[in-house]
């Protein structure tokens, strides 16, 4: 592998480099394709390092290697700090967590996170996995593109919240293509449920802990989820229950609007409008 960076400037990013490893090889893919991906971004950091203050684009798309399970790479710049971001295909059609007609969830992991200046690594650690959020093409796409939207919204004003699943950080504002960047996920409760005999009782109690304290955290913050259903709470990669999803919330108090009748502005069936409970503005007794 060529590098012509100085150094320490190479061991630096080698090292980085080589933390997503295991997490990739999770994924599916092999050490050949670990180490052509380390290569190409290589090759991109270090036109970066150079070029980063002229640099207008945040994005770089891969397509100088053959198709595979994770020919898409995605770098997110701001100022002299860079994440990269791999986006694997999963192999075998199956479908990533959270994949559905609303949305696309694209499993990826952080390959590199690494400040070009100080030469410091930055938040999350290289072999973080991540979802990759973005609108599904077709006729709804200008609708998934704003709730994808108003999904980030909600989860930064939700920012810390201990059991609600989290924005990407530092990327707070993601500009490079419409989607957000969500902590991933290993399994929703749903999938949980399907085993629910074999759980044990204290499993089953700390499973309601977390989520009671999720639905703590959003009033706090005034949020009501208005999608709640086990397809919306899932199990993160530390172990804590979280719920996720806010493509359909609102503040608590918010009007709904004159004329609006049950779930004919959304497509979810689980969603509870507030009229149900004879309200005229959202509350909380939605979820």
């Amino acid at each position: 592998m060529s590098v012509l960076f100085p150094q320490p400037t190479s061991e630096r990013i080698l090292s980085e480099l080589g933390n997503w490893r295991q997490a990739a090889l999770s994924k599916g893919m092999t050490n050949d394709e670990v180490e052509q991906q380390n290569e190409f971004i290589l090759r991109q950091i270090e036109h970066l390092s150079t070029a980063w203050k002229e640099s207008s684009s945040s994005y770089f798309k891969r397509s100088d290697l053959p198709e595979g399970p994770s020919r898409a790479v995605e770098f997110l710049v701001a100022g002299s700090e860079v994440i990269v971001v791999t986006h694997c295909k999963q192999k075998g059609g199956q479908v990533p967590m959270g994949a559905g007609h609303q949305s696309v969830v694209k499993t990826s992991i952080v390959s590199l996170a690494i400040d070009l200046l100080n030469l410091q690594p930055l938040q999350p650690v290289p072999g973080t996995i991540i979802a990759d959020k973005v609108p599904s093409k077709g006729s709804q796409y200008v609708n998934n593109k704003i709730a994808i939207e108003q999904e980030g919204q909600f989860i930064a004003k939700l920012a810390g919240a201990e059991n609600v699943r989290q924005l990407l950080a530092p990327v707070a504002d993601r500009q490079s293509k419409p989607g957000i960047l969500l902590i991933g996920m290993q399994a929703t409760l749903r999938d949980i449920l399907s085993t629910f005999y074999v759980i044990s009782r204290n499993t089953k109690i700390a499973i309601a802990k977390d989520l009671i304290n999720a639905l703590k955290q959003m009033r706090e913050k005034n949020v009501v989820h208005r999608d709640l259903h086990m397809g919306n709470c899932a199990l993160s990669y530390d172990n804590k229950w979280v719920i996720h999803d806010f493509g359909f919330a609102q503040n608590e108090g918010q009007m709904v609007p004159a004329g609006t009748s049950i779930n004919v502005h959304v497509s979810s069936p689980y969603i509870l409008e507030a009229r149900v409970f004879n309200k005229e503005s959202i509350a909380r007794a939605v979820d």
